[in-house]
C-alpha cells in the first residue's frame, strides 16, 4: 500500500489560538530551515545525516534549558521538524509546505460522528469535517496555513518499495540532579 494524504480544512476555536499558532509555525520555520542548513553542510562535508541531525537537536536541547522561547515549544515539533527536513529528498515522502506543523503521535487526531474531526497539536486544538473516515494506519498528522485558512494533512500507509520510515529521533542528554 502506498503512502497517502488527507486533506481538509480545520479551524481554531478563537483568535488567541491563531496567535500561539502563527507563532509556532514561525518557530517551527526557522528550526526547519535550521535542520537543513545543518543537513546540506554535513553532506557537503561528508558527515553522515544523522550525526547532524543529533547535533543540531543539542544544540537545541541547550538553548531549551537556557531560554523560555525555545521551551515554550514542544519537543514533538521540534522532532517532526527535524523529521520532515530528513526525509525531505526520499522520492515517495509527502512534502511539508512551508507553514506548516506536525506530529507522529496518531492519538492527536479523535473523530466524532458526522466525520468531525478533532486535532490537537502542541496544545493548540482544531475541527474540521473530514470526507469520509480518516485511515487506520496513520503515520503522521499536519496542520498548516494556507491563504488565511488552517489545512489538515493526514499521512497514512507504508512506501510501495518496502523502504521504511527514517526517524532520527533526537536524544536530550541525561541531566544530574543539581
Amino acid at each position: 500500500m502506498a503512502v497517502t494524504t488527507k486533506t481538509f480544512e480545520v479551524a481554531l476555536d478563537n483568535d488567541r489560538a491563531a496567535v500561539a499558532f502563527g507563532l509556532r509555525l514561525a518557530v517551527v520555520d526557522y528550526i526547519r530551515g535550521q535542520f537543513r542548513r545543518k543537513l546540506d553542510s554535513a553532506e557537503d562535508a561528508g558527515v553522515d545525516k544523522t550525526t547532524a541531525m543529533q547535533r543540531f537537536s543539542l544544540t537545541y536541547a541547550g538553548a531549551a534549558r537556557g531560554y523560555r522561547l525555545a521551551r515554550a515549544i514542544p519537543a514533538s515539533l521540534i522532532q517532526w521538524a527535524g523529521y520532515v527536513e530528513y526525509n525531505a529528498t526520499v522520492e515517495w515522502f509527502p512534502k511539508a509546505k512551508t507553514g506548516t506543523v506536525g506530529s507522529f503521535d496518531k492519538e492527536c487526531v479523535s473523530t466524532l460522528p458526522s466525520n468531525v474531526a478533532l486535532i490537537k497539536l502542541g496544545g493548540i486544538s482544531f475541527a474540521g469535517v473530514v470526507d469520509g473516515a480518516l485511515p487506520s494506519d496513520i503515520i503522521e498528522v499536519r496542520v498548516g496555513a494556507e491563504d488565511g485558512k488552517y489545512i489538515a494533512t493526514i499521512v497514512a500507509g507504508r512506501p510501495d518499495d518496502g523502504s521504511s520510515l527514517e526517524v532520527p529521533t533526537p536524544t536530550e542528554p541525561e541531566h544530574e540532579p543539581a
